[in-house]
């Protein structure tokens, strides 16, 4: 007796629920069928015997007994017995031994057992023939058969064994696996976790990269009753899996490293001993490994969960991805003691970790060339993230970190950046919460230029760093109305704040030579404006104490023609003591003959009824010109550490930006019949014909008169007043404020 168990579907592959299937031969002929193999007829609610079986109303799935025939039809009907998709011609036939390819395996077919007993030589019947089969799948030499579908136990030496996988079955013997094998035509680990955790008393060992190694483990926290599977580290290991095993230089293979569904963490979890590592990356060759991928894998209780060794090597590790991991409880999430050239760090849930001792960060090290670190989980934790890198040829790092979630970080910083080569940083925006680290962003040591844009709302630090922002950085996020600025002990109290707006060179020629004499009215963004070249001064009439917070707006221009130093200074009114100095030959590399306003805030260590501003070129040959300078004094400001000033980022204001217009003029007011009007002289310093006004506004009431204004000469604006409202209006005293902008 034939079985029929099949899922009903219409011809657009929809799922028949609850109708009803049937057979019948080449006549017509209704064919009887069962419900099981001992021959019970089907039967409808009142008992009736009925000839056809109904599909499951939750999976569609219907199933019959019977004897199958060549020519026999199958019909889907509905409950009311139309056919719901046309007859199945020839159905019976493919369950006719007759008809059957002498290649089908025997396993695929249902209900014959008796059939093939009968047919068989009675020496060797087996009732259980069809478990046999497997069997002797396992010992064919065809092509996805046999070894490859055996795991072999690794207990001790197998040497000489050529396999592509290797199932590492014995929970006493992983770490010999690696030395055992033929490893370079290894290209799967499979480390089967799925029942118990796993002791390692020596580290797990592979050389070659280019190999996948799994296992049954989903990334966790380990919370709750806990979780097994792990591989846990024996007390006195010092890492739990070694990759590379000190691969030597000259034996470059620079394949891929895969990690995926595996746990790690020590055999003692009760306490925070964090003395062994997770994953070490201990190649030694210069290629590097690329394309290094962790994925989905859990890091709980370790010093450092993925570490990449050998300072003394040029690039240890290329592209390392990774992504959907869990750490939690370890001293570092991944510690770079070796150049990492591109790293991207996404997607993870990386929190509560304890970070290091004299401000070692979670995710620190030597990062280099593109670096991103989006979209994780790094909360909880103190210097968070801590990125090094070194001088050396070819050094270009480029880093990006947004759409992160911070809450409650604590510790010497959050982001912590430090660079000897030319590098770009971007950060946020990111979710930022109850955030108590010193600083947000803190950029220290860092000797090179670099362009840096901010969008989280924070101040950036810079520490001992005689850094030049380039062309295009802009660190004051719009958002935040204020910015605290922290003093640093035994360190003049002072932060660069550079704001860039695209400005672009009038000319747009960098070859020729550009040195005005002093005072001469030259042409920027801004309209004309006199100009100090080299060595001359420019004086902006503010009064400061020593401990006063002063703030500069300072538009200016270079181009290096000849290499040397350039920087500019500003002075007291005697010229003779320097109170901030900023600068060095990248000024003028950076700024490349464009013009750039440039703010810079800092604690006058001298006091001085004004400032005098100039460039100071020690060597080289420059085209230069400092084309004005404004300055605020915020107030005074105490250089103990403890105390904070604050700069609004707003854009700047006619009374910031040199080269801007800005008065007032104040009315005694009058009273207009509809449609007569008034016209007022005000004063516009610096206006010219041609001049925009930009702004106007009064300080009462118009009460829809209309007001306009425009340049009418030399410093002078016309400001006209209509009255079009149908009735008489008087206009109160007050005060006309407009702007002005240079055409």
């Amino acid at each position: 007796m034939n079985k029929f168990y099949e899922t009903l579907t219409n011809l657009r592959g929809d799922v028949l629920f609850g109708y009803r299937v049937q057979v019948v031969d080449e006549t017509g002929a209704s064919v009887d069928i069962y419900r099981d193999r001992s021959g019970t007829r089907f039967t409808d609610a009142s008992g009736n015997i009925v000839n056809y079986a109904e599909a499951s109303s939750d999976t569609g799935m219907a199933e019959f007994y019977w004897n199958a025939a060549t020519g026999h039809i199958l019909q889907i009907t509905d409950s009311s017995g139309e056919l719901a998709r046309p007859p199945i011609i020839g159905f019976g036939d493919n369950y006719v031994l007759g008809n059957l390819s002498g290649d089908l395996p025997t396993t695929a077919i249902d209900g014959l057992d008796d059939t093939l007993a009968a047919k068989a030589d009675t020496t060797y019947v087996d009732t259980n023939l069809a478990t046999k089969v497997p069997t002797a799948d396992l010992a064919s030499t065809d092509t996805g058969k046999g070894a490859a579908l055996v795991g072999m136990p690794q207990g001790g030496t197998v040497a000489g064994v050529r396999a592509s996988k290797i199932a590492l079955l014995n929970t006493t013997g992983l770490q010999a696996m690696a030395a055992s094998l033929d490893a370079d035509r290894l290209s799967s680990g499979y480390i089967p976790t799925w029942n118990a955790d796993v002791e390692i008393t020596d580290p797990i060992i592979f050389e070659q990269p280019g190999t996948r190694i799994y296992g049954d483990f989903g990334a966790t926290y380990d919370r709750g009753g806990g979780k097994l599977g792990w591989l846990t580290g024996a007390t006195g290991l010092t890492r739990i899996m070694d990759l590379g095993n000190s691969r030597i230089a000259g034996d470059n293979p620079a394949d891929t490293w895969t990690v995926e569904h595996l746990g790690f963490k020590p055999a003692d979890i009760t306490n925070d001993l964090r003395e062994i590592d997770g994953i070490a990356f201990t190649s030694r060759t210069n290629g590097p490994d690329r394309g290094i991928g962790i994925r989905s894998c859990a890091f709980i209780g370790l010093k450092d969960a993925i570490t990449i060794e050998n300072t003394d090597i040029s690039v240890t590790a290329g592209t390392m991805n990774i992504e959907g991991c869990v750490f939690t409880r370890n001293a570092s999430a991944v510690h770079a003691k070796g150049r990492v050239f591109g790293f991207r760090f996404v997607g993870n849930e990386c929190e509560q970790n304890a970070g290091g001792t004299g401000g070692e960060g979670v995710i620190r090290g030597c990062f280099d060339g593109p670096v991103t670190i989006d979209g994780n989980m790094l909360e909880g934790q103190p210097n968070a993230i801590s990125l090094d890198i070194f001088a050396m040829t070819g050094s270009s790092p480029t880093f990006s970190s947004r759409g992160n979630y911070f809450e409650a970080n604590t510790g010497d910083y959050v982001y912590r950046f430090r660079a000897n080569a030319p590098w770009v940083c971007e950060i946020g925006p990111n979710y930022t919460q109850a955030i108590t680290a010193t600083d947000y962003l803190l950029i220290e040591g860092c000797s090179s230029y670099g362009k840096l844009v901010m969008r989280d709302n924070f101040p950036v630090m810079f520490d001992n760093s005689p850094c030049t922002l380039a062309y295009g950085s802009d660190i004051l996020c719009r958002q935040q109305r204020a910015y605290s600025i922290r003093t640093i002990p035994s360190k003049s109290a002072e932060i660069v704040i550079s704001d860039w707006f695209g400005l672009t060179d009038d000319d747009g020629d960098h070859t020729h030579v550009w040195a005005p004499s002093v005072y001469s009215e030259v042409a920027t963004p801004y309209g004309p404006r006199f100009a100090a070249p080299e060595g001359s001064f420019i004086t902006v009439p503010v009064s400061v104490a020593v401990g006063d917070l002063v703030s500069l707006n300072i538009l200016m221009r270079a181009e290096e023609v000849v290499a040397g130093n350039l920087s500019f200074q500003a002075y007291d009114s005697t010229a003779t003591n320097i109170i901030r100095s900023w600068g060095s030959s990248n000024v003028a590399k950076v700024l490349a003959g464009k013009w750039a306003l440039v703010n810079v805030a800092f604690v006058a260590n001298y006091a001085s009824s004004s400032i005098r501003v100039r460039f100071d070129a020690s060597s080289g040959t420059y085209d230069i010109a400092m084309a004005a300078v404004a300055a605020k004094n915020m107030g005074a400001y105490a250089n103990d550490g403890a105390v904070t000033a604050s700069i609004k980022p707003v854009a700047p204001t006619p009374e910031d930006v040199p080269g801007s217009l800005s008065g007032s003029h104040a009315y005694g007011g009058i009273t207009l019949a509809d449609g007569a009007g008034a016209n007022v002289i005000a004063t516009l310093t610096g206006a010219v014909l041609g001049d925009f006004v930009t702004a106007l506004c009064y300080s009462q009431n118009l009460q829809n008169l209309t007001v306009t204004a425009a340049v009418r000469a030399a410093d002078s604006v016309g400001i006209r007043i209509q009255n079009e409202t149908g009735a008489e209006v008087t206009l109160a005293a007050g005060t006309f404020y407009y702007e002005g902008k240079k055409r």
